[in-house]
């Protein structure tokens, strides 16, 4: 059961990042894109969930706590794929500009 929690996050990784790049979101717009993704999801799968068992028939009931969490546990991944770049890009460097010069760009910006 663990299993399909950790299958998650490789399988939200595969399809967001792609789809950040192939679209050309920059850093900045990708928390608004992030919820673009989830939202619509999120609100269909409240009527899922009410009617889980017309919905999903070959399911118990039993199963439905788990899945709605596994729902939220997905839905929150997607989200922090928007926060991802956002926190990559203020990793701090330890570059000296007074010793060394002009910074080269390298996708980052360094907090001094």
């Amino acid at each position: 059961m663990l299993a399909i929690f950790i299958l998650a996050i490789p399988l939200i990784a595969i399809a967001t990042y792609p789809y950040y790049y192939v679209r050309k979101i920059s850093g900045s717009e990708r928390i608004i894109a992030a919820v673009q993704i989830a939202l619509p999801g999120m609100i269909m799968d409240i009527l899922s969930i009410i009617y889980f068992a017309k919905v999903f028939p070959n399911l118990t009931n039993d199963s439905l706590p788990i899945f709605a969490s596994w729902l939220l546990w997905a839905y929150s991944l997607i989200l922090l794929t928007g926060f991802s770049s956002r926190i990559r890009n203020k990793i701090p460097c330890f570059y000296d500009p007074f010793k060394y010069g002009k910074p080269i760009e390298t996708g980052h910006k360094c907090l001094f």
